[in-house]
């Protein structure tokens, strides 16, 4: 456990399926003392450690004040090909963003920083959306924070602010024979968003500097 009982951390994306579960769980973690979150959209939820700043993620130099005062920064930012419309406007959430705000929180003395990757990231991957997460965790790792985790969830299941009838259908199915994920396959079993939120906060109060969290870990670190 950090000898620093009481953190401040600053959550990046605090709208989405595993940003808002993140959310509520600092709320009744004790460790934690503020809870500064960044959002283009307005948050109607009310808590005394909330701090809400509505940013353009536009300017991140802007932020250094901001994230002088930041213990721990979360970040589960991330978008799909179709909400993004373009391989640019993807890499722009999915890389220039975590990168930018990365780089900031680095020479603001932020020491830990935990972001939400993906399973099968690789920068050599065909797949352009694992290609570039994969090379989100190599631009990540070279900024040398005193702990960064790259937390790689499987299929996420959780209540989602918006319908996506493609993740409803593809969840039903992996519930129904995730019996078959087994071996070298167990690692592609779906995972629920709050259990992926419940690890990120004890890998970031944990001593360790494992860096890399694929989807077995996670799910036996955040039960």
């Amino acid at each position: 456990m950090d000898k620093k009982l009481a953190n401040n951390v600053l959550i990046i994306g605090p709208t989405g399926l595993v940003g808002s579960e993140l959310l509520q769980l600092c709320f009744k973690d004790v460790t934690m003392a503020q809870v500064h979150v960044l959002t283009r959209s307005d948050i109607t939820l009310s808590n005394q450690k909330l701090i809400i700043h509505k940013f353009d993620f536009e300017d991140f130099s802007s932020l250094s004040a901001l994230l002088s005062k930041i213990d721990i920064v979360f970040c589960c930012i991330g978008t799909t090909m179709k909400n993004a419309g373009s391989k640019e406007a993807f890499r722009r959430v999915d890389f220039d963003i975590p990168i930018g705000i990365a780089k900031v929180a680095k020479e603001a003395g932020v020491s830990r920083f935990i972001t939400i990757s993906s399973i099968g990231a690789d920068i050599n991957a065909s797949n352009f959306y694992l290609k570039t997460k994969g090379e989100m965790e190599e631009e990540l790792l070279k900024l040398n924070f005193k702990k960064v985790a790259l937390i790689r969830p499987s299929f996420l299941v959780g209540k989602r602010n918006e319908f996506r009838l493609g993740e409803r259908i593809a969840s039903f199915f992996m519930y129904v024979f995730q019996f078959l994920l087994v071996g070298r396959f167990a690692k592609f079993k779906p995972i629920e968003a709050t259990v992926v939120a419940n690890a990120m906060i004890k890998i970031a109060s944990g001593a360790s500097n494992t860096q890399i969290y694929e989807n077995n870990e996670i799910q036996w670190i955040g039960k």
